[in-house]
């Protein structure tokens, strides 16, 4: 019988999301899992890299949001505008792709590796601040002008890793330096704020699970692996 799953990662910047996404993705491979890898809530570039496909649209507003955000700003309508475009290419991932993928694969089995969640979409009402609950953003207008709900995550890992530790690995990895001061901001405004509400999230909605960050990549891992295993049986 066929089947899809979604497995989420959530963290600040430099909390190591992007690592055990990566791990993941090549474990489920080797299994000879179908894969896709996509970008939950934030924004992304649309440039056609690994979990984030070319897109003329993205292209156009991410500078605008990163200017926004620059600025210490925060525009409800266009950052409302552009998760509903993120949930609009996961449903179609999730009702359409992912289907055709195992369809074409010798397992019936495909996953959804999402780079940030309806966890971090919550996170960022929350901050600014925002009495939304959870339950009242669970739904997204579609391309179409349709309300549909968004597709959850089964498994929803948070990583939390020491506001100290975040800071070092931000000026330690090489990769983007144009980033840094962006990264520097986020993670020292807005650290006491994410582990206040990614820990008090209470909600039967989501399987949530809190992992330590500030270990060796494959400790976490595997952590992640028997956590999955545990619950969807299947690794």
């Amino acid at each position: 019988m066929t089947k899809k799953y979604v497995i989420s990662f959530d963290g600040l910047n430099r909390s190591g999301k992007g690592t055990q996404i990566e791990y993941l993705a090549n474990h489920l491979s080797k299994k000879g899992f179908s894969t896709l890898i996509m970008r939950g809530d934030g924004s992304r570039k649309g440039d056609g890299s690994l979990g984030d496909p070319y897109s003329t649209w993205w292209q156009d507003i991410q500078p605008k949001l990163r200017e926004i955000d620059r600025r210490g700003e925060f525009d409800r309508a266009a950052w409302k505008k552009s998760s509903d475009m993120l949930n609009w290419e996961l449903f179609q991932a999730y009702n359409n792709e992912m289907p055709q993928k195992i369809k074409e694969s010798d397992c019936e089995k495909g996953f959804i590796l999402l780079d940030r969640s309806i966890i971090s979409k919550y996170f960022v009402n929350q901050r600014n601040p925002s009495n939304i609950r959870l339950e009242e953003i669970l739904t997204f207008k579609s391309s179409q002008d349709k309300y549909e709900r968004i597709t959850l995550p089964d498994v929803s890992f948070v990583l939390h890793v020491p506001k100290e530790v975040l800071l070092k690995r931000n000026e330690t990895v090489s990769d983007k330096p144009d980033k840094h001061g962006f990264r520097r901001r986020i993670i020292s405004q807005y650290y006491d704020d994410f582990e206040r509400i990614t820990l008090g999230l209470k909600t039967d909605s989501l399987n949530i699970y809190h992992l330590n960050g500030n270990r060796e990549e494959n400790k976490i891992f595997k952590e992640v692996i028997n956590y999955l295993a545990e619950v969807l049986r299947y690794v």
